[in-house]
């Protein structure tokens, strides 16, 4: 008995044979992978990813620039009414892409050269230069001196690359300003420097970007 259903299955699948292969052909061809499909979609990936690797290395004094034209500092209504306070202290020594940050900051502001600026570190440079860096960051000094001997702006656009030496006093001048810091931080994501920077803005009613 089981002889004859064998034979007779074995029967079935010779007759059937053309229909059982040309199920198998498109079972193949369903399978069957599209390399060109498949490099076009590598190549996407690839250059998503090369864009962000870009992105991610963005040149700092591009990123600065980008900050600026976000505070709308390249139209002059704005501009002319904006006080520049510049952190030269020691740290902006420091080489970020092959470049020192004062470096940097020198590029962007010769696109800035009529604009009100005051640079500071341990000290209080008014001259219109960008001094080399040194000292520590006095950022309480700067405000005060702005608070006593500059008529007073429309908002502070302050750059810094740090943490201030006494954040207490700082605090202290900010409330008396009574104007808005827009702040542009030369430094880590998350790092005390980044948050202080990041509460100075809002509690001023500035903008904050970190570069």
């Amino acid at each position: 008995m089981f002889q004859k259903i064998k034979i007779k299955h074995l029967n079935s699948l010779k007759e059937n044979k053309g229909e059982y292969m040309g199920l198998l052909d498109i079972f193949k061809k369903s399978k069957k992978v599209d390399v060109t499909k498949v490099e076009n979609n590598l190549k996407t990936v690839s250059q998503k990813t090369v864009s962000k690797q870009t992105e991610h290395r963005l040149d700092l004094t591009k990123k600065i620039d980008n900050s600026f034209k976000k505070l709308n500092l390249d139209k002059p209504e704005i501009l002319s009414n904006a006080l520049f306070l510049l952190d030269v202290s020691g740290s902006m020594d420091d080489l970020v892409d092959n470049m020192k940050k004062i470096d940097h900051l020198r590029d962007v502001m010769k696109n800035y050269q009529d604009a009100r600026k005051i640079c500071f570190s341990n000290k209080i440079y008014t001259d219109g230069s960008i001094p080399e860096p040194n000292g520590s960051t006095n950022l309480a000094g700067a405000l005060r001196y702005i608070k006593d001997n500059v008529d007073k702006p429309n908002k502070i656009v302050l750059v810094s690359d740090g943490e201030p030496d006494n954040e207490l006093d700082a605090w202290e001048i900010v409330q008396q300003l009574e104007l808005p810091i827009d702040i542009v931080f030369i430094g880590r994501s998350k790092s005390r420097g980044e948050l202080f920077m990041q509460k100075l803005a809002q509690k001023t009613g500035g903008e904050n970007f970190t570069v």
